[in-house]
């Protein structure tokens, strides 16, 4: 079975495409700055459950491609005003733009943040920064791996079916998994036998929802 990953900056809908891979959503975090144990044990974890998304396996995928050959990789871009008005409120209160997580390196307790460090900048100067820094990485690899990482825009993969199939035939997705609902700001998930989009205050028309409003 192949592998497929789920990357975005964050604020973007990643834990919507993880419904619809069927994969999990973070959980276990590797650090922004490699950290070989920590790799190794996390995608032992993401072998067996088919995959993982989250923002921070941006650095990682160059060795990802070398581990695993067949492993697929699903990049959700959301518009970058938003996107960076959504983190600034997610940090707010917080001094710096960083996100530690804690796990067991050979019998002892380490943080690390999953996040790039930008020092003591202003959280307020560092997002757009961290945005900008990610796509073009992102943009890097889509075209240093164009069958392996691709870019999809977050708006029309969680609102539009057919953008859904087109990432689910690049990922190589066949086991069953579960297409994600927009429901005016509200999400829901579907089996993939369904193939309805109908929002609930639009019934019985079919016609598809696209008020994913912003967070």
């Amino acid at each position: 079975m192949s592998l497929v990953f789920g990357l975005g900056s964050g604020r973007c809908g990643t834990g919507s495409l993880a419904k619809i891979l069927g994969v999990p959503h973070e959980g276990n975090a590797v650090p922004w700055k490699h950290h070989e144990n920590r790799y190794l044990e996390v995608l032992e974890m993401a072998r067996k459950t088919g995959g993982n998304v989250a923002c921070y396996w941006l650095p990682y995928v160059v060795r990802l491609i070398q581990d695993e050959p067949k492993a697929r990789f699903i990049c959700l871009q959301r518009d970058r005003g938003a996107t960076i008005k959504s983190w600034i409120k997610e940090l707010k209160g917080r001094k710096r733009f960083e996100n530690a997580a804690w796990f067991m390196d050979e019998g002892k307790p380490v943080s690390l943040s999953f996040l790039p460090d930008y020092g003591d900048m202003p959280i307020g100067e560092a997002v757009p920064l961290y945005y900008d820094h990610y796509y073009r990485q992102a943009r890097i690899l889509r075209d240093t791996y164009p069958t392996r990482f691709a870019i999809f825009d977050s708006l029309r993969v969680l609102n539009d079916r057919k953008a859904q199939r087109e990432m689910l035939r690049f990922a190589k997705v066949k086991r069953p998994v579960q297409l994600h609902v927009r429901v005016h700001g509200r999400s829901r998930a579907e089996g993939v036998e369904v193939h309805r989009f109908t929002c609930r205050k639009c019934l019985p028309s079919e016609d598809l929802c696209l008020k994913w409003k912003s967070r």
